[in-house]
Order: structure tokens, then sequence, then C-alpha cells
């Protein structure tokens, strides 16, 4: 493709929406090619068991940059010029049994958030697991391999890579769920969503984490009179 090619061609049917939030450019080969299996088979898995009443994102790319599309429940593939007239829409969601499922799922999220006992099993299990692994790639000296010992290194290596990014848009099902109802009983309480999340800033032990390491670290080197060079 040329610079000057200003073409375009949608990555697919139904409606495409240009998407910023990760990327504000263009993006990589790799992650062109993790990003659409990874959040569609993830988004698919998830949103029946919380009740989002849609199929699942479709992530395509055009000349690198990445777009969007929310599959409805109903014809994802064969999607209509104009959206439904509402009481059709209404009509749809009260009586098909997918959008029952859904509306039931929704029910039970709603009631009991299913998110403290998945966070458990991040801390317990997820995580550790995640980190051991992420260790045994940095074991073995990639001078010492072989073209063939190399090539099965960087295949584990792409297949680990890929189910990091399903887990991650997975785990997404639990955080950001709880986080909009944050916002909205903000606004019923007179706190603007922007001030709501400014005040979470710094809240999370995850992201704190490594700051405050760090901060050790430092303090345990003045104690010591060691200046690092």
């Amino acid at each position: 493709e040329s610079a000057t090619d200003t073409g375009f061609e949608a990555p697919g049917p139904g409606h495409w929406q240009l998407d910023r939030s990760h990327f504000t450019g263009g993006t990589t080969p790799i992650m062109r090619w993790l990003l659409p299996e990874a959040v569609e088979s993830a988004f698919r898995k998830q949103w029946p068991i919380l009740g989002i009443p849609a199929e699942t994102l479709s992530v395509g790319f055009v000349k690198g940059f990445m777009y969007t599309r929310l599959r409805p429940l109903l014809r994802p593939d064969k999607p209509s010029a104009k959206p439904p007239p509402t009481f059709l829409l209404k009509v749809a969601s009260r009586l098909h049994p997918e959008f029952r499922r859904r509306t039931a799922a929704a029910l039970r999220t709603l009631a009991e958030s299913p998110a403290p006992p998945v966070i458990e099993e991040w801390r317990t299990t997820i995580r550790p697991r995640l980190v051991a692994r992420n260790l045994a790639f940095q074991d073995p000296d990639l001078s010492d391999l072989a073209d063939d010992a190399l090539g099965a290194h960087l295949a584990a290596l792409m297949t680990h890579l890929r189910w990091t990014f399903e887990e991650h848009f997975r785990l997404h099902g639990y955080d950001l769920g709880p986080i909009g109802q944050l916002l909205m009983a903000g606004n019923g309480w007179g706190i603007g969503s922007g001030d709501m999340l400014t005040a979470l800033v710094g809240a999370s032990p995850s992201t704190v984490e490594p700051l405050e390491a760090l901060a050790r670290m430092r303090a345990g080197l003045a104690d010591a009179g060691v200046t690092p060079t």
C-alpha cells in the first residue's frame, strides 16, 4: 500500500467504529494477529455468563488501524442497513429465548457479583501460574538453541501470549462492570465520572505494588549508604 492510498474497505459487514482506546495510531503485525481472536473468543464465552445482550465484540484492522464492531445476538452476519424499530426490539428482547437467558443472567449478576471468587482465583491460582510460566520462558539461553529448538520455544511463547490476551479480556468482565456500577452510583450522588475515576487512582494494590517495591528498595539502599552506579 502506498502512502497516498486513501481507499477504505470495512473489515466485514455491519457498522465498524475506529477504536483509539488502545492505539492512537497504527498497530504492529503481532497485535493484529493477537487481538481479533482473543477479544472475540473471550467475550463470546463471557457475555452469556454476565448477561450482556450481544454476541461479542469483533476487532478488525484497516491499514493498521483498529476498528471494532458490536455483534448483535440476532443476525450478526446479516445486519440491516437501519436499526430495527424500537417496538420490535422490545418484543424480541422479551420473547427470544437467548434474550431471555441473557436477561436472567444479568439479573443474577446484579443481584450477586461474580467478581469476588474470580479475584480470589486470580490471587491464588492464575497470577502465580502466570508468573511461573513467564519466568520459565526466560530460563533457556537462546544462543544455545538449535534452529528447531528455537522455533519450538517461540511457538510455545506465542501460544502462551495468545492465552494471556484472551485471559486479559475474560478478566475484564469482572472489573469493568463494577467500575461502571460505581460510576453510575457516583452520578446519583452528584459526583461526576471524571472525579470518581480520579479518586480511584492508586486504589488498586496490584497497580501500586511495583511503586511500593521500588520505594522499599530505594529506602534499603539509602539505609546502607549505597549509591547505585
